[in-house]
């Protein structure tokens, strides 16, 4: 069973500190190995994308980076790029959507996600923007979709309560 995954940016996942990032990749852990992926569609973007890419390399998941254009990376700063770099050394396929930066560009990214996938796995709080988008074109194709956002909920607070209770 091949899963894309589509899901927030840092922003809306609780910032860009280290421990965010640390909880949401355990998160995923977690929830891949319930899931035992064949394979996982990753759309690179900063938040529960890479999460998900970093994730499936510390499972040794088999993944696809799908990349809407390239130069994804370029207006991230160094430590966003080099992130991104890292994370596709470890890509068993890198696949570019499109030749170049569009906003339309994104959406073909999701798409292509959604149509080489047997399932949607969302991080998504219900919000309009990109993943929106992306759970909205896997309805229109008939795919299932499952939406984690609330078990990231629970599990984010529950590791912000150990924090507080040491």
């Amino acid at each position: 069973m091949t899963y894309s995954f589509t899901g927030h940016r840092p922003n809306k996942l609780g910032g860009y500190d280290d421990k965010i990032n640390h909880s949401l990749i355990d998160f995923a852990c977690t929830k891949l190995e319930q899931l035992k992926p064949d394979k996982c569609i990753s759309g690179m973007a900063q938040g529960w994308d890479q999460v998900v890419a970093a994730a499936c390399t510390r499972l040794h998941i088999y993944w696809i980076a799908a990349i809407p254009f390239p130069g994804q990376a370029d207006i991230w700063g160094k430590e966003g790029k080099l992130t991104w770099e890292l994370l596709l050394i470890h890509a068993n396929e890198v696949k570019y959507v499109s030749p170049s930066f569009s906003v339309p560009n994104l959406q073909k990214r999701n798409e292509w996600m959604v149509d080489n996938s047997d399932h949607v796995i969302a991080l998504h709080d219900g919000s309009k923007g990109g993943t929106f988008n992306c759970v909205k074109y896997a309805k229109t194709q008939g795919k299932p979709i499952t939406n984690w956002w609330d078990e990231w909920t629970l599990f984010n607070s529950d590791i912000s309560n150990i924090f507080l209770d040491i």
